[in-house]
């Protein structure tokens, strides 16, 4: 980020010419280390469980994060059973 918030341009994961996009980079992260981050309770903050609850996400007043939360930044991240796909054939099936 640069001095006003804004993401640098010298870090654009879309640019498929200069760093083959951001398909490549995510398959490649670990969800665990993917810099995610959202705006909550007046502050930015990491995008995981331990740290956005269920009222950052309108999923009630809990002050931890729950089921639905919990599906919800997973789903995010790239990791819930929601994303996983049976292996394709050679055809693409």
């Amino acid at each position: 980020m640069d001095e006003n918030g804004f993401p640098l341009l010298s870090r654009n994961v879309w640019d498929p010419v200069k760093n083959g996009g951001a398909g490549d980079i995510l398959v490649n992260t670990r969800q665990e280390d993917r810099n995610i981050l959202t705006y909550a309770r007046g502050a930015q903050r990491i995008f995981l469980k331990d740290i956005i609850i269920d009222q950052d996400l309108d999923f009630g007043t809990g002050t931890t994060c729950g089921g639905d939360c919990d599906k919800l930044i997973k789903y995010v991240r790239g990791n819930d059973e929601y994303n996983t796909r049976p292996a394709e054939d050679d055809n693409g099936n």
